[in-house]
């Protein structure tokens, strides 16, 4: 699961790990056979740091997205597929007017979110298709999520912000008088992004396109530019996948963790306690990710 959600092909290699993680293993003391002193394994702990948000709206060319969003399109059944509006192998099979692309996020660019679709595919080439984004590898990730007790609806919740975080990708602003709004160009990625968070057209377009000052105790609704309302839909597209990670990584920690105490203390007599993270960092284009990464390691 973290692997299909927290990994990507970078130019490294085709399963980086694009987050950090410190894992706790809790043991409890124990005999031996032969009277010794032993210790087994009664659970464990996992915290996350560092998520790459940026890779959810820009890669670099060569590079890919996070491999989730290829697996749930090729994985993703036909009916599934309509329902969340997907541009997928099997849309594009079963209904051949339909735009054989793919959703912008997962496009090399080096703009980022524009508005502007990016012109280079990174599905099937370059840092594209590998092993982790086949069919085959969405059904090992739903298999994982059975295993540690992510009911149906829960999936089925999961595939909504996933698909709406794609749908968020595609939406193209216009401005009037300084003011964003959709372009007609994107209604159909507007009402699927809209429809797969579970809220009215109208609400997500004033989410993305107003923001609101308080002054002297009053607030004062102030319309976006296009440029601000690009921003804000890639702000939001992020945070979405950070908090739908941050959700998986307490799943697995219910049902990996050990017993605790009333405090919340792992009941453990003895632990291991083992830090992943990203080792130095230099690209072509860096970020702030990279100056954590970086700072981070050097204070190691």
């Amino acid at each position: 699961l973290l692997e299909s959600f927290g990994n990507a092909t970078t130019a490294l290699n085709h399963i980086s790990s694009r987050f950090g993680k410190l894992i706790t293993l809790q043991y409890e003391r124990a005999a031996s056979a032969e009277g010794a002193a032993a210790a087994h394994i009664v659970g464990a702990r996992i915290s996350s740091y560092l998520l790459e948000t940026v890779r959810v709206v820009h890669h670099a060319e060569g590079e890919a997205a996070f491999h989730i969003f290829y697996q749930l399109l090729a994985g993703v059944d036909q009916s599934e597929a309509q329902r969340l509006r997907l541009r997928t192998p099997h849309v594009a099979a079963g209904e051949p007017e339909a735009v054989a692309e793919h959703h912008s996020y997962l496009m090399s660019s080096t703009s980022g979110g524009s508005n502007v679709t990016p012109a280079t595919p990174s599905w099937g080439s370059g840092g594209g298709h590998t092993a982790y984004h086949t069919a085959a590898a969405w059904c090992k990730t739903m298999a994982a999520a059975d295993a540690i007790g992510i009911c149906e609806m829960d999936r089925k919740q999961v595939r909504e912000v996933l698909a709406a975080i794609l749908h968020l990708g595609d939406l193209r602003f216009v401005e009037s008088d300084g003011l964003a709004r959709f372009s007609t160009s994107c209604e159909a990625a507007a009402v699927a992004a809209a429809d797969c968070l579970g809220v009215p057209l109208s609400q997500l377009q004033t989410a993305l396109c107003t923001r609101s000052l308080a002054v002297h105790g009053q607030v004062l609704d102030c319309g976006r530019s296009g440029v601000q309302a690009r921003a804000s839909c890639d702000a939001l597209a992020k945070r979405l996948y950070s908090m739908l990670f941050t959700w998986l990584v307490r799943k697995i920690d219910v049902r990996i963790e050990g017993d605790v105490t009333s405090h919340g203390v792992p009941n453990a007599d003895a632990s291991i306690v083992m830090l992943d993270l990203f080792g130095f960092e230099c690209l072509a284009t860096n970020s702030f990710e990279q100056l954590c990464i970086n700072y981070a390691n050097e204070a190691l």
